[in-house]
């Protein structure tokens, strides 16, 4: 029989946690408690039931339960959430689990008690959670605040009989909090991975059609009037979620470009993609928006997206302008976020980032070379680099003859700019200088 943890963060749910550590009562063999600090009776409660209580805090729901995954003993974990518990019939599923463990993964149905009714019908039910697994084969993933536990490739998983209990709102206003709660959350991840709104759609028909999926396709209308009231609140959020997006969107068209974008078609994770991404975070604390652009399986894109950085993600394909899409949604991308320049480590990246830059009407690209190899003087890199590239960066004032030397059809020594120190905070006040960006913000 494996040995099985139940993992569960919190926040202030003395209302719920009972219930929930109750139901795990004879199931798991550990129960780790991971809370951000409550400032009501949580901990207190949780401390009656044998629990591991561990304080940390919260940097967002997908990386705290991330987190409170990896502090668990075991590697076979049960999530759940405060507001949740075990129904009798999946307690029993479990336990027949742990005698014999055979896939990678095991889900199950979750039942929202909503205002003391039970949503038997809509979208809420039945909602589908991967909520029990083994812990090296995935992890939590998804846009906050909608988490989900992701399995990698290849991994079985099978379907439990029992319901997952969810005690979700005790009010309609304490539903209407949420909505307007998680859709800033939403709206602000929508914003930084470059989504954009079109009105009709995302503000007319897809509220509408979430309304007649859940009532009428989902038969939420059997639900009485708690089924409407669902209904109803779930297209709304779909609107406001989006509504939020589209404000945020129009502020930026009013804001000063002053984004900088870091540009990497690299898998790996050298010490070219340490530099970036750690130029891209000084940046930022000089007040300056950084975008990381890279491949999304990549880990200077996963680095991004967990330091809250601006990022966006090309295809897992080769990168040429040859890729005429992949080289049209950069260039939008580019508009839409008013970037100002463009620095890349790789001169092979040159081509597909000078005609995107071009098209987008930018006219500073910066190419920090880490080597003093020769670049192959094709004419097409004659053109970028004599009409494109602004500066090319280089570690070390000795290296400018030899890189000069071994390019003199492409590079000439006014283009050249070099590090004394060769500190994060000397490469980006030469950035902004050359951006002509205000480097005293």
């Amino acid at each position: 029989m494996i040995k099985l943890s139940a993992v569960i963060i919190t926040f202030n749910e003395e209302k719920n946690i009972e219930r929930c550590l109750q139901s795990l009562q004879g199931v798991v063999d550990e129960i780790v408690v991971v809370d951000s600090f409550s400032t009501d009776s949580t901990e207190e409660i949780c401390k009656k039931y044998n629990v591991r209580f561990i304080k940390h805090p919260f940097e967002g729901y997908i990386e705290q339960k991330n987190w409170a995954t990896q502090q668990a003993k075991n590697d076979y974990v049960l999530s759940l959430d405060a507001d949740e518990a075990l129904s009798e019939e999946l307690k029993k599923s479990i336990l027949k689990v742990k005698e014999n463990w055979e896939f990678d993964g095991y889900s199950f149905n979750r039942l929202t008690n909503y205002c003391g009714h039970w949503i038997k019908h809509t979208s809420w039910y039945p909602s589908k959670k991967l909520r029990l697994w083994d812990r090296r084969k995935g992890k939590w993933d998804g846009i906050n605040p909608h988490d989900r536990f992701v399995l990698t490739k290849g991994c079985k998983t099978k379907h439990l009989k029992g319901d997952l209990l969810h005690y979700s709102f005790y009010s309609i206003d304490q539903h209407i909090n949420q909505i307007n709660k998680f859709t800033e959350i939403i709206a602000d991840s929508f914003h930084k991975r470059g989504l954009r709104v079109n009105i009709f759609w995302h503000l007319i028909l897809h509220p509408l059609w979430r309304f007649f999926r859940d009532y009428i396709v989902k038969i939420g209308f059997l639900g009485g009037l708690y089924g409407l009231i669902v209904s109803i609140n779930s297209a709304y959020e779909v609107f406001i979620k989006y509504f939020k997006l589209y404000k945020l969107i129009e502020s930026d068209k009013h804001k000063k470009p002053f984004r900088i974008c870091f540009f990497t078609s690299s898998s790996k994770w050298t010490d070219d993609e340490k530099w970036q991404y750690h130029n891209a975070l000084k940046l930022k604390d000089k007040g300056f928006d950084s975008i990381i652009v890279s491949h999304k399986k990549t880990k200077i894109f996963e680095e991004a997206r967990n330091s809250k950085l601006f990022y966006y993600g090309l295809p897992n394909t080769r990168i040429d302008i040859f890729k005429i899409w992949s080289a049209l949604l950069y260039i939008k991308y580019l508009k839409k976020y008013r970037v100002a320049s463009i620095i890349i480590n790789n001169p092979n990246d040159l081509r597909f980032v000078g005609f995107c830059a071009r098209m987008a009407n930018i006219n500073k690209v910066f190419l920090h070379k880490t080597n003093i190899e020769p670049i192959p003087s094709s004419l097409i890199n004659r053109y970028y680099f004599h009409h494109v590239i602004n500066k090319v960066i280089i570690d070390s004032e000795k290296h400018i003859y030899t890189v000069i030397m071994n390019n003199y059809k492409l590079i000439t020594k006014d283009k050249i700019d070099f590090l004394i120190n060769n500190t994060e905070q000397e490469f980006c006040d030469k950035i902004l200088q050359n951006t002509n960006l205000n480097i005293s913000n």
